[in-house]
């Protein structure tokens, strides 16, 4: 009661790399939890980025990162959920690359 509704917009992006095993061969792989890792950085930054009348919500959580401390991640994955009650802002995100979870 007495809330505005908010336009919200849900992405699940998945971050694909090379596993190898963190101390004997880290040069033979490509860590995806790195790339997700800078994608939330990047994501997070929308926060100080919107006036304060736009209710910009961002809430995000890793679904997947990695299985063992010594193994470099060949998969993470990041869903990511943008609400506001500015429906232009959501809907001018749409261009990323992930897909819409549901």
């Amino acid at each position: 009661m007495g809330t505005t509704a908010l336009s919200d917009i849900t992405y699940r992006f998945t971050f694909r790399g090379r596993s190898a095993h963190g101390a004997a061969s880290p040069e033979a792989g490509n860590n995806a939890l790195d790339a997700a890792v800078s994608s939330y950085v990047g994501i997070n930054s929308l926060r100080g980025a919107s006036r304060p009348s736009n209710n910009l919500v961002v809430g995000m959580v890793f679904r997947e990162g990695g299985r063992a401390t010594n193994v470099i991640p060949d998969r993470a994955v990041l869903d990511v959920e943008i609400r506001s009650t500015s429906a232009p802002i959501p809907q001018n995100l749409r261009g990323g690359k992930g897909e819409e979870a549901r």
